[in-house]
């Protein structure tokens, strides 16, 4: 009698464990197998994240002494989103280095702000999100948990770039205030 008691326990396990891996499989199958979501569009309201500093983000020799790395780069994919830190992860091929030891390559660049699953924008009101294939001068630091670049407070960490001439000018004043 103990024998089949004991065998029918362990079925009863088996069935739970069986059922459980079945729902687990059929979660992530119901979120497209991933957490990385690149296919976000923008096309509801927009969300303001508002945020506090510590520092002066709106004077550049304030903000480069406040960042470990300055560079000009190009987005060319979302690697992931997390609305629960709302940080959206992007990649971004570097292309000029004002400050810091990145030299080149595709490197994770995090910043505050997020679509969510219903097209709304969560942003911070004094910074614009990232947009694939743009090009922007980004003024970070690098978060070694994460493995990626953070980009910094304020409305001086994310210039848009849409012109060489552009360019040269943003990295003529980031070069200067670094040297400063």
């Amino acid at each position: 009698m103990i024998k089949g008691l004991a065998i029918a326990k362990v079925s009863v396990v088996a069935l739970f464990g069986a059922v459980v891996i079945v729902a687990i499989v059929a979660a992530i199958s119901a979120r497209g197998g991933s957490t990385a979501q690149p296919d976000r569009t923008a096309s509801g309201g927009t969300v303001t994240i508002h945020d506090s500093y510590n520092v002066d983000v709106t004077n550049l020799g304030v903000l480069v002494d406040h960042t470990s790395d300055v560079f000009v780069g190009q987005v060319v994919a979302i690697e992931r989103v997390d609305s629960d830190r709302a940080v959206t992860t992007y990649r971004v091929k570097v292309t000029e280095t004002i400050n810091g030891s990145r030299a080149g390559g595709v490197l994770l660049a995090n910043q505050l702000g997020y679509i969510d699953e219903e097209g709304t924008t969560h942003q911070l009101d004094d910074q614009p999100l990232l947009e694939i294939g743009s090009k922007y001068l980004l003024a970070t630091n690098y978060d070694v948990e994460r493995s990626a670049f953070t980009v910094s407070a304020g409305p001086l960490s994310v210039r848009p770039i849409t012109s060489a001439t552009q360019q040269a000018e943003l990295s003529r004043q980031y070069t200067a205030a670094v040297g400063r």
